[in-house]
């Protein structure tokens, strides 16, 4: 049994391994998908769908259009916008559905998924692997994964949430963008 300060040690070594396997060149494709699309939609379920929200906030403070698929507000995904959706598994049936529905239309996708061989990431123009045994993996979808102490899926919605904001320091500094402009789009109605 762990104590609080071994689990926070395991915690942060079971990170450091994910994102260190992660794809420079996929992180490369993903921010030229990113630049090329008219707008940006994301979608996640779960806890999954809070990391990939937090993503597309901060793609609005760095200046682009970003919108949370099921938000009120949200208008219909075309031809030229870009579908940024996340599952661990990829098998998410509500992600796969709402993938299906942007690629009728012709959006790009681009998914975020521990499983490159899942049904979201075939359909995907551009693949994010962060390679984390997630809740519901058998013993053999875990092989080249990072196994977890932690509960559940906390690996890959860590890693996730992790992951956008390094995604998106990167690109703020692509884009010329400062401290002071992300600020005067952080929301002020709190």
């Amino acid at each position: 049994m762990m104590d609080f300060a071994q689990m926070r040690d395991r915690a942060l070594d079971e990170l450091r391994q994910v994102l260190l396997i992660v794809d420079d060149a996929e992180a490369a494709l993903l921010t030229q998908e990113v630049r090329r699309a008219s707008r940006i939609f994301v979608a996640g379920a779960g806890r999954t769908g809070l990391s990939i929200r937090a993503y597309g906030m901060r793609l609005m403070h760095i200046g682009l259009t970003a919108h949370v698929v099921g938000d009120v507000t949200t208008p219909a995904i075309q031809k030229g916008d870009l579908l940024l959706a996340a599952s661990g598994s990829g098998k998410t049936r509500g992600i796969l559905q709402i993938a299906e529905a942007a690629r009728v239309v012709g959006a790009r996708i681009a998914a975020i998924t521990s499983d490159r061989s899942s049904p979201l990431a075939n359909m995907s123009d551009c693949c994010i692997v962060l390679p984390a045994a997630t809740a519901k993996a058998s013993p053999e979808s875990k092989a080249g994964k990072v196994v977890s102490a932690q509960p559940l899926g906390s690996l890959f919605e860590q890693c996730l949430w992790v992951f956008g904001d390094i995604h998106i320091a990167a690109m703020k500094q692509e884009l010329g963008e400062s401290e002071e402009s992300l600020s005067a789009r952080h929301a002020n109605l709190e």
